[in-house]
């Protein structure tokens, strides 16, 4: 019985093509969704140095270190104001004589 069924080629043509439309959506979608995309338009994308995307002010000013994400890498830095954290190794900061 299916020997006999013939599938006619246009049909076969037309599946595919609406697949790949589809495809072609689902793509366009999650490209959008990429928190990076914007990144060459200028954009800088804040985030905690292990990842966490910061959306607002008052969240940044809250950590002691932050990364800064350019559409050509990644840029730690400290924010004003916060203490640097301590690296493995280093002898505790002292405090100012006056």
């Amino acid at each position: 019985r299916l020997r006999a069924a013939r599938l006619a080629p246009a049909l076969l043509h037309r599946r595919f093509q609406a697949a790949a439309a589809q495809l072609d959506a689902a793509a366009r979608i999650l490209q959008s969704l990429d928190p990076d995309v914007i990144l060459a338009k200028g954009y800088v994308r804040v985030t905690t140095p292990d990842g966490a995307t910061l959306t607002s002010r008052a969240a940044a000013a809250a950590q002691p270190a932050l990364a800064l994400h350019f559409r050509d890498g990644r840029l730690p830095v400290t924010p004003l104001g916060a203490r640097a954290p301590a690296r493995k190794g280093d002898a505790p900061e002292q405090g100012k004589l006056l």
